[in-house]
């Protein structure tokens, strides 16, 4: 390819066809001429932009002196409706638009041009959903068969991190794009240059449902009444309302807010816990981490949402636990990671528990806190519900159409933005 000629980035493509003043012309006559000459390399047809450009391309015998290649001339306003598909080649040829000489001189099977961005999704039924997007084809790409090396954008499986560790075989990979909002152990499995983004929004509805669902469970004992199922029994007095009970989210993030917005519902008082005190319109205030343990004493239930990291990892220790009161209920929407196992199997009784995570999962049958009194225990399963696929399609469509644009992801955790 001439040393003049080059691929120009995707936003400028975009905002050049859009604008095409005599300055975009230029470029976008250059940016597809290089595009031909990327896309089929060769020396058997010189194809002629007067004055912009000329190019050698397409494969075949190769000329020498005194056999001159093919030609194709044309003005820049034809090449470009040739190069979008604007225009057919066999169209121009008739109207006269395009002249050409030699039998090589047919550019059919070579356009439009354009290079589409390759796209992963781990399933066809996430494929569907996506829906086509300009600019991109998208694949399916599980992580079991060989991926496609062209692959710049991978949505990898949720049940796992089989596809991280196959990253490797991926050099065009620039933008990962999960489906879970923690993001422990995918860090470590990136190639250098690799954007990590979470799903940050996606699950809210769903987990903040379940979280909600495990409090109503435990406070109206339900586990109590399945193990008694097909008798009639009294269930023990004393049940407590979420209606006036007092709720500390601990992690107040999307995800806290979505389970506050759920908690104010049923008429429950709600505290909210993050890393710094702020402002909140919904809560009124948010109180730093460094007041957690003067407001533990007065909680009904605490709901943690912290994500896993090496701060937060046994956060919710034997210290913590021994600050509630008798009776409090502590449900897990988090990571397994963030409890303290032990601190969890010594409270029991004295506490209530709700888990959705564990560690490890699957958590092994003859472990403690199964048979362990006021414990309800469910599979990982806060954000596998109908509400996934329309939330996670809808986030996979807005970050390819970034992407092709040139603008920035969303939901990045990895490398860090700057503050």
């Amino acid at each position: 390819m001439p040393a003049r000629l080059r691929v120009a980035e995707p936003a400028a493509v975009a905002a050049a066809l859009e604008r095409r003043d005599p300055a975009d012309i230029r470029l976008l006559t250059k940016h597809f001429l290089a595009l031909l000459a990327e896309s089929a390399p060769g020396r058997s047809v010189e194809v002629r932009v007067p004055p912009y450009a000329a190019v050698q391309a397409v494969p075949g015998v190769r000329h020498t002196r005194g056999t001159p290649p093919a030609v194709v001339e044309t003005d820049a306003a034809t090449w470009l409706d040739l190069a979008t598909g604007a225009l057919a080649w066999a169209d121009a040829v008739d109207q006269g638009r395009v002249v050409a000489s030699g039998e090589r001189a047919d550019l059919t099977p070579y356009l439009p041009l354009g290079r589409a961005v390759i796209a992963s999704v781990p399933t066809q039924q996430l494929h569907e959903a996506v829906g086509d997007v300009p600019g991109v084809e998208v694949v399916v790409w599980d992580g079991h068969d060989d991926p496609d090396p062209r692959i710049e954008v991978c949505v990898p499986d949720y049940r796992g991190l089989h596809q991280f560790e196959r990253f490797g075989e991926l050099p065009q990979l620039r933008l990962v794009q999960t489906q879970l909002a923690g993001f422990d152990g995918q860090v470590e499995l990136l190639p250098d240059g690799v954007t990590l983004c979470n799903a940050s929004g996606v699950h809210d509805d769903a987990t903040a449902e379940h979280a909600v669902g495990l409090t109503l469970a435990s406070l109206r004992r339900i586990p109590e009444a399945v193990r008694g199922h097909g008798s009639w029994q009294r269930l023990r007095d004393g049940m407590r309302s979420l209606a006036d009970s007092r709720v500390l989210v601990l992690g107040y993030g999307s995800i806290g807010r979505a389970l506050a917005e759920r908690l104010l519902a049923h008429r429950a008082v709600v505290t909210a816990v993050a890393t710094t005190a702020r402002d909140d319109d919904l809560v009124g205030r948010v109180h730093g981490v460094e007041e957690l343990s003067g407001l533990l004493p007065d909680q009904h239930v605490v709901v943690v949402l912290l994500p896993l990291g090496e701060a937060t990892r046994g956060f919710v220790d034997a210290d913590l636990l021994g600050r509630l009161p008798d009776g409090a209920l502590v449900v897990n929407v988090a990571r397994g990671g963030v409890l303290d196992q032990a601190a969890v199997v010594a409270e029991a009784g004295r506490l209530r528990f709700a888990l959705v995570v564990t560690d490890p999962e699957p958590f092994p049958y003859d472990h403690p806190l199964w048979s362990a009194p006021d414990v309800l225990i469910t599979p990982h399963v806060a954000g596998g519900t109908t509400a996934m696929l329309p939330r996670m399609s809808a986030l996979v469509r807005d970050q390819l159409q970034r992407y092709v644009a040139g603008d920035p992801p969303r939901n990045v955790v990895h490398p860090r933005p700057s503050p």
